[in-house]
Formats: structure tokens, sequence, C-alpha cells
């Protein structure tokens, strides 16, 4: 078991506000990159599509989110904030 039902139950909530909030963006029109990076790794490094996405760090106002590492009773704690 890695998770209680409890724990299982608040990420389910979170994920599915998360899906349906950017299903809201993506109805709404055209949406804006925003890539993450978090260490040396980042959304750009498994993205295949890099040369059609216009996301260039060059250009003034591009920026990758920085992610910040957090434990999993960290990020289980935010999660159960949101509700």
């Amino acid at each position: 078991s890695v998770m209680s039902r409890a724990e299982l139950s608040i990420v389910s909530g979170s994920v599915s506000r998360k899906v349906r909030g950017l299903a809201r963006e993506l109805l709404d029109g055209p949406t804006a990159c925003n890539p993450y990076e978090q260490g040396d790794r980042g959304a750009c490094t498994f993205c295949s599509f890099k040369k059609v996405c216009g996301f260039d760090p060059a250009i003034p106002g591009y920026e990758k989110r920085m992610l910040e590492k957090l434990e999993d009773t960290e990020v289980l704690k935010k999660m159960k904030e949101e509700t």
C-alpha cells in the first residue's frame, strides 16, 4: 500500500480539479507556453513539439516555471489545502 484511502481521495480530487481547470483553459481559447523546470529536468526535455511551440527563453516574457522539490507529505498537504 502506497497511500491510504483518504490520501488517495485527496490526490484524486486534486487531479480532477486540475483536469477541469485545464479543460476550461483550452475551451476558452489559445493557451500560452508554460513549461516547468525542476532541477535538471523540465517539460521541454520530454516534449515532441519543441520545434513548433514557439517557446524561447531568449524572448522577454518567456520564462520557465521553477518547481520546488517537495517531499510526498508536503505535496499531499498542499493538495489537501486546495479543497
